[in-house]
C-alpha cells in the first residue's frame, strides 16, 4: 500500500511533527528519501538575501527531511528487524564542481549519514543504500536536456536502481552511471 503525502521539506523544523503524526499509524517498511532542490550559480552572484534563502532552503530540502523522515520510520523498522531505506544522495557529493558547491555539499552529507546509518543498523536486518547517481532526466536538470545512454530518463534510471536494493550498499544504481565513474580521470 502506498501513501502519498504532500509535504515542502523546506519547511521549519516544527512543521514536521505535523508529517510524523500523519505517518503515525502506518507500517512503513521501504523509505525513499529522494527529495532535493538546486540552483545552478556562484553563491555571490545572487543577491544576498536571495542566495541566502536557497542556502536555508537546499540544506532543509537535501539533508534534514532525509534525517527527519529517517528518524520518523527507523524505529519500527528496528523493532521488526526489517526495512529499507534508499537515500538519493548523488555522484555530484563525491567530487567538487563549480556552480554546484552548496548541492554537492548537501549530498556529500546524505551519503556519509547514509554510510553511517550502514554500520550502526546494516547488522539489524534494515537495508540502508547510499544512492549516487550521476545525471537523470527529472525537473532538476535544464528541460532543453534530452536522454542519452549516460543520462536516462527517470524510469529507466528507477528500474536499474531498484535491482540494486539489497545487493549493493553504496552504487550509482544504473551501470552506465558507473561506466562514467570508473573512466580515467574520475575518483
Amino acid at each position: 500500500k502506498t501513501k502519498i503525502v504532500p509535504f515542502n521539506f523546506t519547511n521549519p523544523l516544527q512543521k514536521y511533527e505535523a508529517l510524523k503524526t500523519t505517518l503515525a499509524g502506518y507500517d512503513i517498511g521501504v523509505l525513499v528519501n529522494n527529495v532535493g532542490i538546486t540552483v545552478f550559480n556562484y553563491l555571490y552572484s545572487v543577491s544576498t538575501q536571495s542566495i541566502s534563502q536557497v542556502i536555508e532552503d537546499m540544506i532543509a530540502c537535501n539533508i534534514r527531511g532525509a534525517i527527519q523522515m529517517t528518524k520518523f520510520v527507523l524505529p519500527g523498522m528496528v523493532e521488526k528487524g526489517r526495512g529499507v531505506i534508499i537515500n538519493n544522495a548523488s555522484m555530484l557529493g563525491t567530487m567538487p564542481l563549480p556552480y554546484l558547491s552548496t548541492y554537492s555539499g548537501t549530498k556529500a552529507c546524505l551519503d556519509f549519514f547514509t554510510r553511517g546509518l550502514q554500520n550502526e543498523f546494516g547488522q539489524k536486518g534494515i537495508i540502508i543504500q547510499s544512492l549516487l547517481p550521476f545525471w537523470v532526466i527529472t525537473n532538476m536538470v535544464p528541460k532543453d536536456w534530452k536522454p542519452t545512454f549516460f543520462t536516462p530518463l527517470a524510469d529507466d534510471y528507477v528500474r536499474a536502481a531498484l535491482g540494486t536494493v539489497g545487493v549493493l550498499d553504496r552504487t550509482t544504481g544504473y551501470f552506465p552511471h558507473t561506466i562514467q565513474v570508473r573512466k580515467p580521470g574520475n575518483t
